[in-house]
């Protein structure tokens, strides 16, 4: 009689350790894909102070390559002599005509598409700007896809607010207009897994702000 027993898949969960770039220069602004700004030294400080505490014994370094986040990845990089790779789907959202300018000039000249914005993201992004789901397509083929080279090991991804609040989300399930509910400071470190058992992947949530 032929063996009809059905051979599961091996599940493989990979840890993603997130960590926010510091203060940058600019000022309080619509700091988007489109605006590269550099960091402060002490952004730079604030992202070195917040590793001190944890073990950086990463399988790869995974980063967006706007100044803020591959400067800080490629001096990481270089001091722990741990493999980098620049994505450019981890670059923060674009908000198109909004990219660079003050938050409060934005508010003052377009406050109902401001409004429109936060209450319906996917459908009223920022003029010329990227719809939240699009962005959010891309951020999570780009996690995937890294995941894809170490999947098993431990990753350090160096990016955005806007982007962990995308991969936050994702594990948690929450809607596109409760992002904004996330508060992700400066240098904020949190923790996801992404388990895949073969047949499909599952996100989940560890541990936020550290």
């Amino acid at each position: 009689m032929p063996d009809i027993s059905i051979k599961k898949s091996e599940v493989v969960t990979t840890t993603i350790e997130l960590l926010r770039h510091g203060e940058c220069e600019g000022g309080a602004c619509y700091r988007g894909k489109l605006t590269d700004h550099s960091l402060t030294d002490q952004g730079l400080q604030e992202m070195f102070s917040k590793l001190e505490r944890f073990d950086e014994n990463w399988a790869a370094i995974v980063s967006s390559p706007l100044k803020r986040c591959a400067l800080f990845a490629r001096q990481l990089s270089n001091s722990t002599n741990i493999f980098l790779l620049l994505e450019n789907n981890l670059a923060e959202i674009s908000f198109g005509n909004w990219d660079g300018k003050l938050i409060e000039d934005v508010w003052n000249s377009e406050q109902n598409n401001v409004e429109a914005w936060f209450n319906d993201p996917v459908n009223s992004p920022p003029p010329e700007g990227e719809p939240a789901d699009v962005f959010a397509a891309r951020v999570i083929e780009a996690c995937e896809s890294s995941v894809k080279e170490h999947a098993g090991g431990r990753l350090l991804f160096v990016c955005h607010g806007g982007v962990m609040r995308v991969l936050l989300g994702h594990c948690l399930n929450v809607s596109y207009q409760d992002l904004s509910n996330f508060d992700i400071p400066y240098a904020c470190f949190s923790r996801i897994q992404l388990i895949d058992d073969g047949e499909k992947k599952y996100y989940r949530l560890l541990n936020h702000n550290i």
